[in-house]
Protein backbone atom coordinates (compact mmCIF):
# COMPACT_ATOMS: atom_id res chain seq x y z
CA UNK A 1 0.00 0.00 0.00
CA UNK A 2 3.00 2.24 0.35
CA UNK A 3 3.13 5.33 -2.17
CA UNK A 4 -0.94 4.70 -2.65
CA UNK A 5 -3.10 7.89 -2.82
CA UNK A 6 -5.40 8.13 -0.16
CA UNK A 7 -8.82 9.08 -1.29
CA UNK A 8 -10.85 11.71 1.64
CA UNK A 9 -14.58 11.90 2.09
CA UNK A 10 -16.04 15.00 1.48
CA UNK A 11 -15.72 17.99 4.77
CA UNK A 12 -18.55 16.58 7.18
CA UNK A 13 -18.62 12.99 5.72
CA UNK A 14 -21.49 11.70 3.10
CA UNK A 15 -25.30 12.02 4.39
CA UNK A 16 -26.01 9.03 2.18
CA UNK A 17 -24.07 5.70 1.33
CA UNK A 18 -25.09 2.22 -0.57
CA UNK A 19 -23.20 0.20 -0.33
CA UNK A 20 -22.82 -3.84 -2.12
CA UNK A 21 -20.17 -5.81 -0.72
CA UNK A 22 -18.78 -8.57 -2.52
CA UNK A 23 -19.44 -11.43 -0.59
CA UNK A 24 -17.35 -14.25 -0.25
CA UNK A 25 -19.24 -18.08 -0.25
CA UNK A 26 -17.78 -20.63 1.12
CA UNK A 27 -19.03 -23.39 -1.30
CA UNK A 28 -16.70 -26.44 -1.94
CA UNK A 29 -15.85 -25.31 -5.52
CA UNK A 30 -15.10 -21.53 -6.87
CA UNK A 31 -17.28 -22.64 -9.69
CA UNK A 32 -20.00 -22.62 -7.07
CA UNK A 33 -19.00 -19.89 -5.43
CA UNK A 34 -22.24 -17.64 -5.57
CA UNK A 35 -21.53 -17.30 -9.32
CA UNK A 36 -19.52 -13.95 -7.69
CA UNK A 37 -16.10 -14.93 -7.70
CA UNK A 38 -16.08 -15.47 -11.80
CA UNK A 39 -17.49 -11.35 -12.39
CA UNK A 40 -15.45 -10.10 -9.48
CA UNK A 41 -12.84 -10.34 -6.26
CA UNK A 42 -14.56 -11.33 -3.05
CA UNK A 43 -13.99 -10.15 0.47
CA UNK A 44 -14.15 -12.30 3.90
CA UNK A 45 -16.78 -10.90 6.12
CA UNK A 46 -14.14 -10.16 8.49
CA UNK A 47 -12.18 -7.97 5.81
CA UNK A 48 -15.52 -6.01 5.15
CA UNK A 49 -16.71 -5.28 8.75
CA UNK A 50 -12.72 -4.26 8.94
CA UNK A 51 -13.89 -1.03 6.73
CA UNK A 52 -13.92 2.38 8.36
CA UNK A 53 -16.92 3.44 6.89
CA UNK A 54 -17.90 5.15 10.13
CA UNK A 55 -15.40 7.64 9.17
CA UNK A 56 -16.77 8.18 5.74
CA UNK A 57 -20.05 9.19 6.61
CA UNK A 58 -21.30 12.38 8.48
CA UNK A 59 -22.58 12.34 12.32
CA UNK A 60 -26.66 12.08 10.65
CA UNK A 61 -26.27 9.47 8.05
CA UNK A 62 -27.93 7.14 6.43
CA UNK A 63 -26.54 3.41 4.75
CA UNK A 64 -28.09 1.43 2.68
CA UNK A 65 -26.13 -2.01 2.25
CA UNK A 66 -27.26 -5.12 -0.11
CA UNK A 67 -27.33 -8.17 1.31
CA UNK A 68 -28.24 -12.23 0.24
CA UNK A 69 -30.01 -14.47 1.97
CA UNK A 70 -27.33 -17.09 2.81
CA UNK A 71 -25.08 -13.58 4.07
CA UNK A 72 -28.17 -12.11 6.18
CA UNK A 73 -26.32 -12.62 9.73
CA UNK A 74 -22.90 -11.87 8.01
CA UNK A 75 -24.42 -8.22 6.81
CA UNK A 76 -26.14 -7.21 10.28
CA UNK A 77 -22.69 -7.85 11.90
CA UNK A 78 -21.33 -6.05 9.39
CA UNK A 79 -23.48 -2.92 10.24
CA UNK A 80 -22.53 -3.74 13.62
CA UNK A 81 -18.97 -3.95 13.48
CA UNK A 82 -18.88 -0.39 11.54
CA UNK A 83 -20.87 1.16 14.60
CA UNK A 84 -24.32 1.01 12.57
CA UNK A 85 -27.54 1.00 14.30
CA UNK A 86 -29.68 -1.24 11.85
CA UNK A 87 -33.43 -0.15 11.29
CA UNK A 88 -35.45 -2.10 8.99
CA UNK A 89 -35.22 -3.43 5.04
CA UNK A 90 -36.45 -4.30 2.06
CA UNK A 91 -36.35 -7.38 -0.19
CA UNK A 92 -35.84 -6.61 -4.02
CA UNK A 93 -37.73 -8.74 -6.14
CA UNK A 94 -35.88 -9.49 -9.45
CA UNK A 95 -38.78 -10.33 -12.22
CA UNK A 96 -38.60 -10.76 -15.84
CA UNK A 97 -39.81 -8.93 -18.92
CA UNK A 98 -43.30 -10.27 -18.40
CA UNK A 99 -43.31 -8.83 -14.44
CA UNK A 100 -42.74 -12.41 -12.98
CA UNK A 101 -40.65 -13.24 -10.68
CA UNK A 102 -37.33 -14.36 -12.14
CA UNK A 103 -35.09 -16.83 -9.64
CA UNK A 104 -31.99 -17.18 -9.67
CA UNK A 105 -29.71 -19.99 -8.18
CA UNK A 106 -29.31 -21.36 -4.47
CA UNK A 107 -28.67 -24.85 -3.22
CA UNK A 108 -31.43 -25.00 -0.83
CA UNK A 109 -34.26 -22.80 -3.05
CA UNK A 110 -33.81 -20.77 -5.89
CA UNK A 111 -33.97 -17.28 -4.76
CA UNK A 112 -35.44 -13.97 -7.03
CA UNK A 113 -34.96 -11.53 -4.30
CA UNK A 114 -31.90 -9.57 -2.70
CA UNK A 115 -32.31 -7.54 0.64
CA UNK A 116 -31.42 -4.06 1.62
CA UNK A 117 -31.15 -3.04 4.86
CA UNK A 118 -31.68 0.34 6.27
CA UNK A 119 -29.13 1.38 9.16
CA UNK A 120 -28.09 5.06 10.19
CA UNK A 121 -25.65 7.05 12.43
CA UNK A 122 -27.06 9.58 14.73
CA UNK A 123 -30.55 10.33 13.43
CA UNK A 124 -30.50 11.12 9.28
CA UNK A 125 -33.07 12.32 7.33
CA UNK A 126 -35.82 9.38 6.28
CA UNK A 127 -35.79 9.00 2.96
CA UNK A 128 -39.13 9.51 0.89
CA UNK A 129 -41.54 6.64 -0.27
CA UNK A 130 -40.02 5.48 -3.75
CA UNK A 131 -43.11 5.54 -5.24
CA UNK A 132 -43.02 5.93 -9.18
CA UNK A 133 -39.40 5.09 -9.15
CA UNK A 134 -39.53 1.41 -9.06
CA UNK A 135 -41.88 -1.41 -11.55
CA UNK A 136 -44.71 -2.31 -9.62
CA UNK A 137 -45.25 -6.04 -8.22
CA UNK A 138 -47.34 -8.36 -11.00
CA UNK A 139 -51.22 -9.14 -10.78
CA UNK A 140 -51.32 -7.96 -7.37
CA UNK A 141 -55.34 -7.23 -6.26
CA UNK A 142 -56.65 -3.58 -5.03
CA UNK A 143 -56.38 -4.46 -0.64
CA UNK A 144 -52.11 -4.32 -2.18
CA UNK A 145 -52.23 -1.55 -4.69
CA UNK A 146 -51.31 1.45 -2.68
CA UNK A 147 -48.56 -0.42 -0.72
CA UNK A 148 -46.77 -1.59 -3.46
CA UNK A 149 -47.04 1.88 -5.27
CA UNK A 150 -45.82 3.06 -2.43
CA UNK A 151 -43.13 0.97 -2.26
CA UNK A 152 -43.72 -0.24 1.48
CA UNK A 153 -43.85 -3.99 0.41
CA UNK A 154 -40.35 -4.59 -1.42
CA UNK A 155 -38.71 -2.95 -4.05
CA UNK A 156 -39.48 -4.50 -7.38
CA UNK A 157 -36.62 -4.27 -10.82
CA UNK A 158 -35.80 -6.35 -13.83
CA UNK A 159 -33.28 -9.21 -13.20
CA UNK A 160 -30.33 -7.65 -15.02
CA UNK A 161 -25.95 -8.53 -14.90
CA UNK A 162 -25.36 -10.08 -11.96
CA UNK A 163 -24.91 -7.82 -9.53
CA UNK A 164 -26.60 -4.95 -11.24
CA UNK A 165 -29.34 -2.96 -9.19
CA UNK A 166 -32.03 -1.13 -10.58
CA UNK A 167 -30.92 2.72 -11.36
CA UNK A 168 -34.22 4.17 -9.88
CA UNK A 169 -32.39 2.95 -5.86
CA UNK A 170 -29.92 5.82 -6.47
CA UNK A 171 -32.80 8.30 -7.40
CA UNK A 172 -34.99 7.43 -4.21
CA UNK A 173 -31.95 7.35 -2.01
CA UNK A 174 -30.30 10.50 -3.74
CA UNK A 175 -32.92 12.39 -1.98
CA UNK A 176 -31.28 12.11 1.42
CA UNK A 177 -28.68 14.59 1.23
CA UNK A 178 -26.23 16.25 -0.93
CA UNK A 179 -22.86 14.32 -0.43
CA UNK A 180 -24.24 11.38 -2.17
CA UNK A 181 -21.50 7.76 -1.92
CA UNK A 182 -21.76 4.41 -3.37
CA UNK A 183 -19.42 1.35 -2.12
CA UNK A 184 -17.72 -1.07 -4.14
CA UNK A 185 -19.64 0.36 -7.07
CA UNK A 186 -18.69 -1.18 -10.30
CA UNK A 187 -19.75 2.22 -12.90
CA UNK A 188 -20.41 6.02 -12.34
CA UNK A 189 -23.45 7.69 -11.52
CA UNK A 190 -24.18 11.15 -11.55
CA UNK A 191 -24.55 12.91 -8.64
CA UNK A 192 -22.48 10.03 -6.60
CA UNK A 193 -19.16 9.55 -5.64
CA UNK A 194 -18.68 6.21 -6.66
CA UNK A 195 -15.57 3.83 -5.02
CA UNK A 196 -15.11 0.20 -6.15
CA UNK A 197 -12.51 -1.84 -8.06
CA UNK A 198 -13.60 -1.29 -11.35
CA UNK A 199 -13.37 2.60 -10.69
CA UNK A 200 -10.09 2.33 -10.03
CA UNK A 201 -10.57 2.86 -6.00
CA UNK A 202 -9.42 0.18 -3.62
CA UNK A 203 -12.10 -0.19 -0.25
CA UNK A 204 -9.49 -1.56 2.25
CA UNK A 205 -9.20 -0.92 6.27
CA UNK A 206 -6.41 1.98 6.03
CA UNK A 207 -9.73 3.66 3.78
CA UNK A 208 -9.97 3.99 0.01
CA UNK A 209 -6.82 4.27 -2.29
CA UNK A 210 -7.13 5.69 -5.47
CA UNK A 211 -5.40 2.29 -7.89
CA UNK A 212 -4.90 2.01 -11.77
CA UNK A 213 -7.02 -0.54 -13.18
CA UNK A 214 -5.56 -2.43 -16.12
CA UNK A 215 -8.91 -1.87 -18.13
CA UNK A 216 -8.18 -4.68 -20.64
CA UNK A 217 -7.61 -7.79 -17.82
CA UNK A 218 -9.46 -6.61 -14.76
CA UNK A 219 -8.88 -10.01 -13.46
CA UNK A 220 -5.11 -9.76 -12.76
CA UNK A 221 -5.88 -7.64 -9.01
CA UNK A 222 -7.47 -8.16 -6.00
CA UNK A 223 -9.71 -5.01 -6.65
CA UNK A 224 -11.22 -4.81 -2.91
CA UNK A 225 -9.09 -6.45 -0.53
CA UNK A 226 -5.48 -5.36 -0.25
CA UNK A 227 -4.54 -3.29 -2.66
CA UNK A 228 -1.52 -5.19 -4.28
CA UNK A 229 -0.60 -4.00 -7.36
CA UNK A 230 -1.16 -0.59 -6.61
Amino acid sequence: MSGATKIEAPPGGFDVAILDPPWRYDNWTDANNGAAVSAYSTMSTDDIAELPVRDWMAPDSLLACWATWPKLRDATDVLAAWGADYITGLPFVKVSASGAPHPGTGFWVRGATEMLLMARFGQPKRPPPPCGLLLPGPDRDASWAKAWDRGEVALWGRRMAHSRKPDSIHEWLGQVGEHRLEAFARRKVDGWTCWGGDLGVLLTADGPVACEVDAGDPGTLDLFATGEGC
